[in-house]
């Protein structure tokens, strides 16, 4: 996905329309996933997962420490 998407990237900073059909089968990836992650609609299952998180993981490692601490 992120080679698709570099290289439509680099289509449109030099002025040609991306085709994200032929693209996505170049790359093997869904067209309407490649266009919506262009055009900033989604993210990765691991950046939205991160974005959901009430901790970061550093915060959870030093939690997970102090309990096991106090334990």
């Amino acid at each position: 996905m992120d080679a698709a998407l570099s290289e439509l990237y680099a289509l449109v900073e030099n002025g040609i329309k991306p085709n994200f059909a032929v693209t996505a089968k170049k790359h093997l990836v869904n067209r309407t996933t490649l266009y919506k992650r262009f055009q900033g609609l989604t993210v990765d299952r691991d950046t939205a997962s991160e974005a959901r998180r009430s901790l970061l993981q550093e915060q959870e490692k030093e939690l997970v420490k102090y309990i096991s601490f106090m334990c």
